[in-house]
This record gives structure tokens, C-alpha cells and sequence, in this order.
């Protein structure tokens, strides 16, 4: 997973294209340990997901990753974005969203 630093609180996440799933949540984890350790509050997370396909299942994965960073995505972060492109990615994260509970508002838009 690639990340862009776009400001001081902003970060835009994109994954790899075709990485599996086991890799994209070590990439997650990584990624949330680097930036939660610098501990600034109001935090927003835009992930790229426009060249990644994926499943209901696989996003489902990614729940340990939210559930081992909960308090301090209480603390640092504002929000996220989960940039798509199609109905259907939006149809399966809405879903998604709808079983892993978050801390903060997530957003799924189709321009970032």
C-alpha cells in the first residue's frame, strides 16, 4: 500500500492493484501504526480503492485491523473516505460498513 501525504492531517491510502488480502491487511496495520504514532489529532484517512477489486468477505477481514486500532482512531482521527468507482463496490462497502462498527464517520465517494 502506497501513502501520499496530500497535508499535515491527510493521507491518502492506495493500495496495491491485485494484492490479496492477507497482504493488504499487514499494509493496513503498518500504515495505521505509522500514522497514529505521530499523534495528531483530526486525522482524515482517504483510501484509494478505485483500482482494487474486492469482496464482501475480504473487506470483512479487514475488521481485526479496525478493531486493534479503535482507541486510537477515538483519539486521532476525524474521519475517512473510501474513494470508488461503480455500484457494486459502493453496494458491498455500504454493506461492509453496516457490520464493522467505526469509531468515526466513514465516507464513500466517487471523487476525491
Amino acid at each position: 500500500m502506497e501513502i501520499e501525504e496530500l497535508n499535515e492531517t491527510t493521507y491518502k491510502l492506495i493500495p496495491i492493484k491485485g494484492s490479496g488480502t492477507d497482504e493488504c491487511i499487514r499494509d493496513m496495520d503498518d500504515i495505521f501504526t505509522y500514522i497514529y504514532d505521530l499523534q495528531k489529532e483530526g486525522i482524515v484517512l482517504v483510501f484509494d480503492l478505485r483500482e482494487r477489486s474486492f469482496t464482501l468477505n475480504e473487506v470483512l477481514k479487514i475488521r481485526q485491523v479496525v478493531e486493534k486500532y479503535r482507541e486510537k482512531t477515538r483519539l486521532y482521527q476525524k474521519c475517512a473516505y473510501l474513494v470508488v468507482e461503480g455500484v457494486l463496490k459502493r453496494t458491498i462497502l455500504n454493506l461492509a460498513l453496516k457490520m464493522i462498527r467505526t469509531e468515526k464517520p466513514v465516507k464513500i465517494v466517487e471523487e476525491w
